[in-house]
């Protein structure tokens, strides 16, 4: 379910076009991108019409973020995965085994935290 709302008040339902489960969402750059399961990647730049993308990974994705000009996405198995446009995305990460919950953009700085304690920063 995707949620919009211009007020923060009230809401309506958006068509995802997914059956998946949807576990993040950020917007930078005039673009909305939220993640999910089995390695869904939608984009939508009015957050009403939202289309799905190629992840290039199977791993549920946790979590998205945007900044310095780049989005990552983070989530299972260690996946990580990058895209300068929100549109096109590349695997840089995956099978470290850790448990990727979300991701973070400041000070020049990536931060992706996780399970066991997992602290990963990237400039």
């Amino acid at each position: 379910t995707l949620l919009t709302s211009t007020d923060g008040l009230s809401w309506r339902a958006a068509r995802s076009g997914t059956g998946n489960l949807l576990l993040g969402v950020a917007h930078g750059a005039g673009r909305w991108v939220a993640v999910g399961a089995r390695g869904t990647l939608l984009t939508s730049t009015d957050g009403q019409t939202w289309q799905a993308l190629r992840s290039g990974t199977g791993e549920d994705l946790l979590g998205v973020a945007h900044g310095g000009g780049r989005w990552v996405a983070v989530g299972s198995g260690g996946a990580i995965l990058t895209s300068t446009d929100g549109l096109n995305w590349h695997t840089v990460g995956l099978g470290m085994g850790n448990l990727l919950y979300g991701v973070a953009h400041g000070g020049g700085r990536w931060v992706a935290v996780g399970s066991g304690g997992t602290i990963l920063t990237s400039p």
